[in-house]
């Protein structure tokens, strides 16, 4: 079973070949999973690119709804990470927030980690 040294030394060898990243987060896209789209998701916001076709299917993937909001936030943030826009991260941050309390560490640390910009956004 590979442990958290492992998956960062994968992560690594993706981050150092960006293609084989964008495929692999290609195939997570393909498949018919909310994990597989979550995984997509954050796997591109560590390498921090993506295509086009990638940053179309994030986009879909800020506005699902799922059980968990879980799916909305992982797109949500990679698409920040990758362009920069705080649009779609703000609303996934706030409906995560109010939907599903396990989010709340991961909410916590993106606002702690956009700052005093993110501030006078907050409407909760």
């Amino acid at each position: 079973m590979p442990g958290a040294g492992d998956v960062d030394t994968a992560l690594g060898q993706l981050a150092g070949a960006p293609a084989a990243a964008l495929a692999v987060a290609d195939r997570c896209f393909a498949e018919d999973s909310e994990f597989a789209w979550r995984e997509g998701a954050v796997l591109l916001a560590d390498i921090g690119q993506a295509t086009k076709t990638q940053l179309a299917q994030l986009a879909q993937l800020t506005r699902r709804k799922d059980s968990t909001s879980w799916t909305p936030l992982s797109a949500a943030t990679a698409l920040w990470r990758i362009t920069g826009d705080l649009g779609p991260l703000l609303p996934a941050l706030e409906e995560a927030w109010t939907a599903n309390a396990h989010t709340r560490l991961k909410v916590v640390s993106l606002w702690a980690e956009l700052g005093p910009a993110a501030t006078p956004r907050i409407s909760w």
